[in-house]
């Protein structure tokens, strides 16, 4: 069994980001709170691999790395209404500079790669999430959510520019509302295909990225607590296989938050 840290940059990458949780008085499960340490950056071999600003209220405004910047924007209700994506040209290289330096993603510098608008329900709950490709402002995807009654996302399909679902993931939870179970199915010539089951385990310590609240998808920046195990189990053939991992993590003494993984990442708050 693999034993690394989590680079959680990576997996939550994987289709952009997350939404969250909790549940107490009629409080949306997916929201969180703001009451302990704010996450600042993240450090690898002392260098800062990913930074995170907030603003007055404690919501998340940017989000960056040399990979990738995401700019949050709220709307009169305190919603999140618009996320703006930069990408790195490094992002698309197949090696690295030679002296190890990444081009950090700037929206300055390398401009809006694209934008994501967000519709909610009557609830409050995110309905839609449209991407739109920079320049042309051309609709790319849409992600729509179902609920259950326990009020996390139960489904999340994946539609295309032209309307036509392509993709969906359905989710299952334990009862502090961490993501156990995560099934994809993909949609090809009027069959669908169930491609992975994928199934997580977890600590008993707080998660440092539900900051990223509002963002969407179930997951990574929507568990109250830190994934120790990842288990992917290929249904098709047409799927890979992917060892077990496992997580290792140091804590603070006082929060309980991460402070360290084995990978060498350090968690750096505010």
């Amino acid at each position: 069994m693999e034993t690394i840290g989590i680079p959680f940059y990576r997996i939550g990458a994987f289709i952009l980001l997350a939404s969250f949780f909790g549940c107490l008085e009629e409080k949306d499960p997916f929201l969180p709170s703001v009451d302990g340490p704010l996450l600042q950056r993240v450090e690898m071999e002392g260098k800062p691999s990913e930074l995170l600003d907030y603003d007055n209220q404690g919501r998340i405004r940017t989000f960056s790395s040399s990979m990738f910047y995401r700019g949050y924007h709220y709307d009169a209700q305190g919603q999140l209404a618009r996320e703006e994506v930069t990408v790195s040209p490094d992002s698309f290289r197949s090696y690295m500079p030679i002296d190890g330096e990444r081009d950090w993603a700037d929206p300055e510098k390398h401009g809006i790669s694209g934008h994501s608008t967000y519709v909610y329900d009557e609830a409050g709950k995110i309905e839609r999430i449209a991407y739109f490709f920079s320049p042309q402002d051309e609709l790319r995807s849409t992600r729509a959510f179902v609920y259950g009654t326990d009020g996390f996302v139960e489904r999340m399909n994946l539609y295309d520019g032209e309307e036509v679902l392509r993709q969906y993931w359905t989710y299952g939870y334990d009862g502090k509302g961490n993501l156990t179970e995560e099934n994809y199915y993909v949609l090809q010539e009027g069959e669908t295909i169930h491609m992975t089951r994928t199934q997580y385990a977890f600590d008993s310590n707080p998660n440092p990225y539900r900051v990223l609240a509002a963002t969407g998808n179930p997951g990574i920046f929507s568990n109250p607590n830190n994934i120790v195990r990842i288990s992917v189990t290929a249904i098709s053939p047409d799927a890979a296989d992917h060892p077990e991992r496992s997580f290792d993590y140091d804590y603070d003494s006082e929060s309980g938050y991460p402070v360290g993984s084995s990978s060498g990442e350090v968690f750096v708050y505010r």
